[in-house]
């Protein structure tokens, strides 16, 4: 469900400001290396990046919508080749997550881990990680892995929360699951 209006005029903004750093940083860029790398941020920043987002991966495994939200500050834009989404209420956000979560159901998706790939400090507090995201049935297979990108604003002391997704191939990477999955 798009956004239609962002409050004040500032989504054209947020959105060029999250590809200028998205460029600037790299954060496109496919790396073949599969530890992390620390673009100036110490091993302590990429430790907790990685405990988040193992209680990022429980919350759709528990299919909590509201353990969901609680990762998320709003506004809240995903950026997809498509364009922006942008969320300015919980309400739109809570059946956006929702929706996610049935669609993950609809491949027999269960179980998710991820790899951090890459985390940098954009600004004090703010950081852009990116991960590698892999999805698994009940039997544990392999249904598809996708590179998704993150602006995160805090830290473990003052509980970070997602600001921004960059999905970077995983509606691609989920439709050939699909077609996988239905023989289609």
């Amino acid at each position: 469900m798009k956004e239609d209006s962002y409050s004040g005029g500032m989504r054209p903004l947020l959105v060029a400001v999250i590809l200028v750093l998205v460029i600037r940083l790299g954060g496109a860029s496919a790396s073949t290396d599969s530890s992390p790398s620390v673009g100036g941020v110490d091993q302590k920043n990429v430790e907790w990046v990685d405990e988040f987002f193992q209680d990022y991966a429980q919350a759709f495994r528990s299919n909590s919508a509201d353990r969901l939200l609680a990762k998320f500050c709003l506004p809240l834009t995903f950026l997809t080749k498509d364009g922006p989404i942008a969320f300015n209420d919980q309400a739109r956000l809570a059946v956006n997550l929702e929706a996610l979560m049935r669609r993950y159901e609809r491949i027999g998706a269960i179980d998710w881990s991820h790899t951090i790939k890459d985390v940098r400090a954009i600004g004090d507090g703010i950081h852009l990680a990116r991960l590698e995201w892999k999805f698994f049935n009940a039997r544990h297979e392999l249904l598809y892995a996708c590179t998704t990108s993150y602006i995160l604003a805090g830290d473990t002391k003052t509980g970070a929360k997602v600001m921004a997704v960059i999905a970077h191939n995983e509606n691609e990477e989920y439709e050939k699951a699909l077609k996988r999955k239905t023989g289609s």
